[in-house]
């Protein structure tokens, strides 16, 4: 086999030097390990599959997520690179035959881009704004948001040229798939957060960099579980239209737990009633409270795919897509029976208050 393979890639640089083939370069994440022909697979952000082959003397180095350039380059071994690692991979290639005659290869490790990832998302989470857009200035670069959280504020924020603005793929709920976009993409009603310079007394922060988001928060009863394909069905309790949501790895899924009922309904009513109340105050009854469902979220026990079945009462944060359904599952919580036996009017007061976190997996 290994004879097989060196044989098709000799005729294929032979096809190379006889058509003239100019340098290019391939970015992905290895697919397999380099074997003893220094030979490798790397998939590509498209998602295709190219044959990769280690130049004699071609140059193998490490840099660490986030370099701009190879200042900080070290030299590392061909057998270093595993199935998984980030790959910048320079060459002859042949886009048709979708390989690749390497003479570099830059590296960044898988551990190393997932140790960067978690420390970026943790500085999201605990040092930025994040609330919801409620208009957009674009001649001034500046916009007003509402912070999520018990008390409303809205926050002042100067957009400079220098910011980098990222918004959610539309089919995609992860952080990891967020787009470069503009102040334009931004919109009244996003969920958004601002990372960069604030001042909590003044209301201002001057931001480095900016995450959006367009999501849709919807309640109803389960009518369809398809565990096998990750696909659940509801109806929502709104319009009353057929919803078909898909669950997926990066899904928050959660479980309102029965502590009792509220004049003789379902267990967890008044739990369920409770958190989700867009007013009657705080402690002591000291002035509306805002429900936060990231808040809520982070108190209730985890749930599985599993353990949704038709009849089950859910509150869900989705992404919102111009395309059909289904759409992707950011948050659920299960056991919210008290969101369908309310009047019509506080169901919409509930789900139109209802705030959220952007999705950071």
């Amino acid at each position: 086999m290994k004879q097989a393979i060196a044989i098709l890639m000799m005729a294929t640089v032979v096809a190379w030097c006889a058509a003239g083939q100019a340098p290019g370069r391939v970015v992905g994440e290895a697919a397999t390990a380099p074997d003893g022909s220094a030979q490798f697979s790397l998939r590509d952000a498209e998602g295709a599959i190219w044959g990769v082959q280690i130049v004699e003397g071609a140059s193998v180095v490490l840099v660490a997520p986030g370099a701009k350039d190879l200042s900080g380059a070290a030299p590392v071994a061909m057998a270093s690179i595993r199935p998984g690692d980030r790959l910048l991979v320079r060459g002859t290639m042949d886009a048709g035959l979708k390989t690749v005659l390497a003479n570099s290869v830059v590296v960044m490790s898988q551990d190393a881009v997932a140790a960067a990832r978690a420390r970026e998302q943790a500085e999201w989470r605990t040092k930025s704004v994040a609330g919801t857009v409620v208009r957009v200035d674009e001649a001034e670069r500046r916009l007003i948001l509402r912070a999520r959280g018990t008390e409303e504020k809205e926050w002042t924020a100067a957009i400079p040229e220098s910011a980098s603005i990222l918004r959610y793929a539309e089919d995609s709920i992860r952080f990891a798939d967020a787009r470069p976009a503009g102040l334009s993409d931004v919109r009244a009603g996003d969920q958004i957060r601002v990372l960069g310079e604030r001042d909590e007394a003044a209301g201002t922060v001057t931001a480095a960099r900016v995450l959006a988001g367009s999501f849709r928060t919807l309640g109803g009863e389960i009518t369809r579980v398809d565990v096998a394909k990750g696909i659940v069905t509801l109806r929502d309790v709104q319009n009353r239209e057929a919803v078909m949501l898909r669950v997926n790895g990066g899904a928050n899924l959660r479980r309102m737990p029965g502590i009792g009922s509220n004049g003789g309904g379902r267990p967890g009513m008044a739990m369920g009633m409770g958190m989700m109340r867009p007013g009657g105050g705080g402690p002591g009854g000291e002035g509306p409270r805002r429900p936060d469902l990231q808040q809520m979220l982070d108190r209730l026990p985890a749930a599985a795919l599993s353990d949704l079945k038709p009849g089950d009462a859910v509150i869900v944060s989705a992404g919102r897509t111009s395309g059909p359904q289904p759409w992707s599952v950011v948050s659920l919580v299960t056991g919210v029976d008290a969101l369908l036996r309310a009047p019509a009017a506080q169901v919409n007061q509930t789900l139109g208050n209802w705030s959220m976190e952007l999705p950071m997996q």
